[in-house]
């Protein structure tokens, strides 16, 4: 994933999880894939992510 092919276009943490899990979900094993959904749900179910989104905001590339 390279950041610069995502600026201006992820403006949220799920959008910069589903970017990045699609292309690393083809390189692990299934048992990683469960491991990291199911982090990534446990995570984004918690008020304290949306302090990630605005980080998120903040990002520019040059």
């Amino acid at each position: 994933m390279n950041p610069i092919d995502y600026a201006g276009k992820i403006e949220t943490f799920e959008q910069l999880y589903e970017a990045w899990a699609k292309d690393y979900f083809k390189k692990v094993s299934p048992s990683s894939v469960r491991t990291v959904t199911s982090t990534y749900k446990y995570y984004s179910a918690h008020p304290e992510f949306s302090d990630f989104e605005n980080e998120i905001r903040k990002l520019t590339f040059s």
